[in-house]
């Protein structure tokens, strides 16, 4: 790809972006900044399409750690793998960082927890509570349960009226949508989520159950 459509693209994006992406953006550039000094590699649990791990080698770029920390990702799309060679029971990781927790599973959850208590590793978590349904995600709910303490970052999203932004509301093809699976993903239908205050995360004032 030439500079020219490289240029381009990020020109589309940096216009055309809403403001909850380019929020998300900064908040993992904060993020890496508290890690950054830390001994070891950066761990990324779930890459999907890997933009998020391209971003945390950019940033490592970006504070000069290029020959001090690796940039680790894997996505099993299933269950964590068990493992039975004791060499890879020999590697001590001592962080872990796993962000966008609201896809993992309750038992991928618990494993994190099982490598924190049983490995010493320290772990951290980040990821969305709640879905467009105003409820929580079943991973965010027992990653609630079981951690040793939370914190909620703070951002300065807007809703469209001017409130500050708490919820997550869904349009697929343009409409709003209040039923489904919990994260939805279609290639062949416009999805786009839309950050709004809480009262108007409900449609013409009505709850969603």
């Amino acid at each position: 790809m030439s500079s020219d459509n490289i240029f381009q693209i990020e020109n589309k994006f940096y216009a055309g972006s809403k403001v909850d992406r380019i929020s998300k953006l900064l908040a993992h550039y904060e993020l890496y900044k508290k890690i950054s000094s830390l001994d070891g590699d950066i761990i990324e649990f779930g890459v999907f399409k890997g933009v998020s791990l391209i971003q945390w080698a950019t940033f490592r770029d970006i504070l000069g750690h290029s020959s001090k920390q690796k940039i680790i990702g894997f996505d099993t799309f299933d269950k964590f793998p068990k493992t039975e060679y004791e060499k890879d029971k020999r590697s001590k990781i001592k962080f872990i960082l796993a962000d966008e927790t609201q896809f993992f599973t309750v038992e991928q959850i618990e494993s994190l927890v099982w490598l924190a208590d049983t490995e010493d590793i320290e772990v951290h978590a980040f990821g969305l509570l709640t879905s467009y349904k105003g409820e929580l995600f079943p991973s965010s709910k027992r990653l609630l349960e079981l951690a040793d303490k939370s914190h909620q970052i703070k951002n300065h999203v807007r809703c469209w009226c001017g409130a500050p932004a708490t919820h997550n509301a869904l349009y697929v093809n343009g409409k709003r949508t209040f039923s489904g699976e919990d994260t939805i993903v279609d290639n062949e239908k416009l999805i786009e989520y839309i950050v709004v205050c809480r009262k108007h995360f409900f449609e013409n004032g009505r709850p969603l159950k």
